[in-house]
């Protein structure tokens, strides 16, 4: 699949390697899977986020020891391991390092925690470090808030789709009304939510090729195409105003005149 051999693969070094292996889902369904394993938002998947995905599920017991050596790490009960946690559990006077005087404790103990740590983004380090790579130079705590902004999951990682979104340029009010009027349109309880209920007799499902083979009910039609807009955070089944006008933010961004976007809206609502 590595095609290149830089030891990460690129979507399409990605999307060859599937249909190489007979595995046919479409370009859209493989950038999925591609945006999930690409956990640290590069654009490439390397060898640990790859093999992260390949690993199969732990048996129940197995779990269950390791969860018990992580409570014996964290002394504080907080589900959280420190430097501080470490004392009096992690011995670091026989560290090769420690005993030559090149480390202090506290060195060796950190050197512990990083062999667990997320390789994807030490508490936004990365994203720290790319900052002033782009000279913007912002301070850690307001760099650490920026981040907490861009993360919208709360994973303590940036994906691609986070990061895009913060990247977006503002809509123009013109844009902005008319994707507020398609809204309207589909939320017909006016609740400022939109459901299965309100597609009803809006949207038309029998066309669709999965109702028409009778492989979907109306309704799971319907669930497909709210999962469209819904946030990608929290599939509930529901879209609310603000994740319509994020769907259509993107959309926006690759558009430039107003005019073409404004005339695409109203044809494909009907407005």
């Amino acid at each position: 699949m590595d095609d290149d051999g830089n030891k990460s693969l690129d979507f399409q070094e990605f999307q060859k390697g599937l249909e190489n292996y007979g595995v046919s889902v479409g370009k859209d369904k493989a950038q999925q899977i591609f945006a999930t394993m690409d956990k640290d938002g590069s654009g490439t998947i390397n060898f640990d986020e790859f093999l992260e995905k390949l690993r199969p599920p732990m048996s129940s017991a197995r779990s269950q020891v390791i969860s018990q050596a992580f409570q014996k790490l964290d002394k504080t009960g907080d589900g959280v391991v420190t430097v501080e946690d470490l004392q009096g559990v992690y011995n670091s006077k026989h560290h090769p390092k420690h005993k030559s005087g090149e480390w202090t404790e506290e060195q060796v103990f950190r050197s512990f925690l990083d062999s667990f740590d997320s390789p994807y983004d030490k508490d936004g380090k990365e994203f720290q470090k790319g900052l002033e790579n782009y000279g913007v130079s912002v301070g850690k705590d307001k760099a650490q808030q920026i981040f907490a902004t861009m993360d919208k999951d709360g994973s303590g990682t940036i994906n691609f789709d986070e990061f895009l979104e913060k990247l977006r340029p503002p809509m123009s009010s013109a844009r902005s009304q008319v994707i507020s009027q398609a809204f309207q349109k589909l939320d017909k309880t006016g609740d400022g939510v939109v459901t299965v209920e309100d597609l009803q007799g809006v949207y038309n499902s029998k066309h669709h090729p999965k109702h028409k083979s009778g492989e979907w009910t109306e309704e799971q039609v319907f669930r497909s195409f709210l999962d469209s807009f819904d946030s990608p955070y929290d599939k509930d089944g529901k879209v609310t105003l603000e994740e319509f006008v994020n769907y259509y933010s993107g959309v926006s961004a690759s558009i430039d005149s107003d005019e073409y976007f404004i005339t695409m809206m109203k044809n494909a609502w009907k407005l």
